[in-house]
């Protein structure tokens, strides 16, 4: 069994690579060296970027960065799992904007969106099961790791394609109200 721990660094990360080997925000190729060598069996893609405000507030330049360090990273650690034929498990840790957009938040939430696709997408992949975690600011690093160390495990080898929102509620809560807006 081989961890790689790739993504953004913090405390999640560091939670998820206790021991493991973690490449932070590396570049498209990058990954693709880094998985052809680790040949990894369990992968960990951390994509929680720092809270950049809406859309329009963000530099071109620097938006396509990001998505070259999040999005664009993932689907080529994907891309390069398949080519290889990996019987991998992989965990997608991004903001929890990627079912719900926040639009004060709107560069996370564009992230988060698409990596919530990239899932969707790679879960139909033969050999690799695939999921996203959904995360609120607020949520313990440590609580993160314990789920994403479940997915990863071989006790939740049926799961795949699956999304978890780990925001005690808030995305329920927000969908309840605007349910209930609709209503009057």
């Amino acid at each position: 069994m081989t961890r790689l721990v790739i993504g953004t660094h913090g405390a999640v990360a560091q939670a998820l690579a206790d021991g493991a080997r973690f490449a932070s925000s590396p570049a498209r190729t990058t990954v693709r060296e880094i998985v052809r060598r680790d040949r990894p069996t369990e992968l960990a893609i951390v994509a929680l970027p720092p809270s950049l405000g809406p859309l329009g507030a963000l530099e071109t330049s620097e938006l396509e960065r990001l998505l070259g360090e999040t999005l664009t990273a993932a689907a080529a650690a994907l891309q390069t799992l398949s080519e290889l034929e990996l019987s991998t498990r992989v965990v997608i840790v991004c903001p929890t904007g990627g079912l719900i957009p926040d639009h004060s938040d709107g560069v996370r939430s564009l992230i988060a969106a698409g990596l919530v696709m990239l899932m969707e997408v790679a879960s139909t992949l033969p050999g690799i099961a695939v999921n996203a975690i959904l995360v609120a600011d607020a949520t313990a690093p440590a609580e993160v790791a314990t789920v994403a160390n479940l997915m990863l495990g071989t006790s939740a080898e049926s799961i795949n394609g699956t999304t978890i929102r780990m925001d005690g509620g808030h995305d329920a809560v927000l969908a309840a109200e605007t349910r209930t807006e609709e209503l009057n």
